[in-house]
């Protein structure tokens, strides 16, 4: 299988997706990805994916567990395309990175002069935006109460009401959310209402961190080489067994995100057509030097560099440059 990858891109049957810009993910109207996007050999993956193919056609919503990295919105866009929605828009919106009252705005949407600084025409909601089609919410533990309640009175009536205005509209979706947190512990510790959360929690599937599956590591590793070997006009051999080796050695806390960070950087400082290991960090204590020994000591360090912000800087920084062996072009 690794052997194709490399064949169909000579032969020009593969295609590079480049990254859509963060800024515009919370805005995407389609899924870009099916479950032959996802590339595993691992049988946890395996067995996921022919579940997934299951409550795809289902429009039972949908909670994805995973650490960051894993790709939990590759597995939403894949369930859209499964399904019967596959035809209509798939809408996905970042609940953390927009703050409270202006994601209530983003999801219901407002009539004209509903308050100061509004669209003087009003704006439609992703919710009623997205009728017909999938509605996929990460981050999904962020979002505040009182969008929680406005999010549930949505789910219960299949009915979206924007704000300012006196009538409701029904609306017709499949909602899939997405969460690094355990949602059931965040409705015990208060952060989470549990109304919504067995609204939503009508099936949920966990998708394994990359440490749990080494044997897709080879495989994703050599895809991403391919790719990036194209993207970047570098022509790149397949990684070595050293390479690969030195990839099962780390822990993978970024899980496949940083798997493509790494290949990435490898691809780039490739040398003679070989990706060089070098760039590969190793799982790393942070030097003894510059970790307080002691309360007295941190407070020194404190002092020395104002905030609590510019020390975890320097630490950063020194750990760093000790990867590189001082390198600081690297």
């Amino acid at each position: 299988s690794l052997a194709r990858i490399y064949e169909n891109l000579e032969q020009g049957t593969e295609t590079y997706n480049n990254p859509e810009p963060e800024h515009l993910k919370e805005r995407k109207e389609r899924a870009d990805w099916t479950f032959n996007d996802i590339l595993f050999s691992d049988p946890k993956m395996h067995n996921l994916i022919e579940l997934s193919k299951k409550i795809a056609l289902t429009d039972t919503p949908v909670i994805i567990y995973g650490e960051s990295g894993v790709g939990k919105e590759l597995f939403a866009s894949a369930l859209h395309n499964y399904s019967r929605r596959k035809k209509d828009r798939f809408v996905a919106i970042n609940c953390g990175a927009i703050p409270g009252s202006l994601l209530e705005s983003e999801l219901f949407g407002y009539e004209k002069g509903s308050f100061t600084g509004a669209n003087r025409e009003g704006k439609i909601g992703l919710i009623e935006h997205s009728s017909g089609g999938t509605l996929f919410l990460y981050e999904i533990e962020s979002m505040t109460m009182e969008t929680q309640v406005s999010l549930l009175r949505v789910l219960s009536k299949s009915r979206v009401k924007r704000i300012g205005a006196l009538y409701s509209v029904p609306v017709e979706l499949r909602v899939i959310a997405a969460s690094k947190k355990n949602l059931f512990e965040e409705v015990i510790r208060g952060n989470f209402r549990e109304d919504l959360y067995y609204r939503l929690n009508v099936i949920d599937i966990t998708i394994p961190p990359l440490r749990e599956r080494p044997s897709d590591i080879p495989l994703i590793a050599t895809r991403y080489t391919a790719d990036f070997s194209k993207k970047y006009g570098i022509p790149v051999r397949p990684p070595t067994p050293e390479f690969i080796s030195a990839l099962l050695d780390l822990d993978w806390p970024g899980n496949v995100r940083k798997l493509k960070n790494i290949i990435e950087r490898s691809v780039i400082f490739a040398e003679n057509g070989t990706a060089d290991s070098s760039v590969i960090p190793y799982n790393r204590e942070i030097p003894a030097s510059i970790l307080p020994n002691s309360f007295s000591n941190l407070a020194e360090i404190l002092k020395r560099n104002g905030n609590i912000l510019n020390t975890i800087e320097e630490i950063v920084i020194q750990t760093i440059l000790t990867e590189e062996s001082g390198n600081i072009s690297r």
